[in-house]
Parts: structure tokens; sequence; C-alpha cells
């Protein structure tokens, strides 16, 4: 009984040491962050920056047919790797930390097309690799404008949700557009999700000799109807 104890003791005090090792250089790589990373330094130094985004749609919220708008729920992925704050060489912490974004470059992406500003519903918080690697993963409630004369057809409307950068172009930012996800998907009782699809679209503008990608996310959705889920069997 006394040595068992004994090893159990020896246990929790070498997980403890473990716990408080992993902490202290956890709080050695954050300090490391806050001290390189300069959240107005554009972070390429191999231009353009890649930038990825993706979309896991948790919910369609509402289908407004009279405003033509639709109000879903959905986290966004952005990922990216600023070299500036590579701490690989000068931490033995290997794991991510949370970092909120006001102390570190986050790329400018917005929607184009929703009626408000998209309402976040997470903290402002991103998860930073020690090899520079950042991922930033908002939750929004977003509400866009969308044509939805064909909803209560059988091919239903696609409603396109575009997302790009506000200020810099393509020779800056390069957009790489991930499938939609549904794991976490909340099916409507009124409004049936159809398919998903995820298209890079390059713009060009008369007063610029750059171009302006932008990641479109577009969701085929219709009205549910009774009789159609009854005999789609």
């Amino acid at each position: 009984m006394e040595r068992a104890l004994l090893v159990i003791c020896i246990c929790v005090a070498g997980y403890a040491s473990f716990v408080q090792s992993d902490t202290r250089e956890s709080n050695e790589f954050y300090t490391m962050l806050l001290r390189d990373s300069d959240p107005g330094l554009f972070p390429a130094r191999e231009q353009p920056l890649k930038v990825t985004l993706g979309l896991d749609l948790a919910a369609i919220r509402q289908v407004d047919t009279t405003r033509d708008e639709v109000e879903i729920m959905a986290m966004r992925t952005i990922g990216w790797k600023n070299p500036f704050i590579t701490q690989e060489d000068k931490a033995k912490h290997k794991g991510p930390i949370s970092v909120d974004i006001k102390h570190i470059w986050t790329p400018d992406i917005v929607a184009y097309n929703p009626v408000h500003a998209p309402e976040s519903l997470s903290p402002p918080l991103a998860v930073v690799n020690p090899d520079g690697e950042t991922f930033y993963i908002p939750n929004e409630r977003i509400r866009f404008t969308c044509n939805l004369e064909k909803f209560e057809t059988d091919e239903g409307s696609n409603c396109t949700l575009r997302y790009g950068s506000w200020t810099r172009s393509g020779d800056k930012i390069g957009l790489i557009g991930n499938d939609v996800t549904t794991d976490s998907f909340q099916k409507n009782p009124r409004i049936e999700l159809l398919n998903t699809y995820t298209e890079v679209q390059v713009k060009h503008y008369p007063c610029c000799s750059e171009s302006y990608p932008s990641v479109v996310f577009t969701l085929n959705i219709r009205k549910r109807n009774a009789l159609r889920s009854l005999f789609s069997w």
C-alpha cells in the first residue's frame, strides 16, 4: 500500500511539473510573439501572401423573399502564415496558443454583399502556431442579399456570399477558397440546402492594372415542400 501511494505521488508530481513546464514555455512563446509581432506590418517576405478562406455552415436561420435576404450562422476559417512571428528557434514550446487579434496582423477579408456588418458571436481570438501559421475562426451571424425568385421551385435559388480583401490586390494577397463544410449544419424545417459551391473569382477594374480576387461561397437553397419531402424516397 505504501509503495502504491508512493508511485501515485510520483506520478502526480511529474504531471504537475509537466503542466508547469508547458505553461512556462507557452508564456515564453506568448511574450516573444507580442514582442516581435507588429499588427501594422504586412507579413510577407514573398508575395503574394497565401490566405485560405473556408466556411463552416451551422444554420440557415431565415429566408426573406420580400426583401431578397438570407440570414445564416457560420464560422469563417481564415488561415495564413506570418514569418515574422516564427518562434521555432527561440522557444521549446511546440503547441498553439490563443492570441487577441489586436496584437497580430490579420488579413482585411470582408464580406462584399452583407445587408449590414456581420454580428460576431465569438471572442476575437486567433490560434498561432510556433511556425507562424495562424488561424482566425470567427463565429458569425450573417445577413446578405440574394435573388430568391426561384426559391420555391425545384431547382431553388443560388445565394452567393462573396469575400475578399478590402484594400489589397491579388499581387499582395493570394486567396484560396476551401469547400463549404456542413458537419455541424442544423436542418431548417422550412428551408432545404441542396448543394454548396466554392469558387475563386478574379476581377479587374478600369482604374487599376492589378487583379482583385474574391472567394464566392454559393448555397443552393429552396423552400421545403411537404409533398416533395414525402415522395423524395
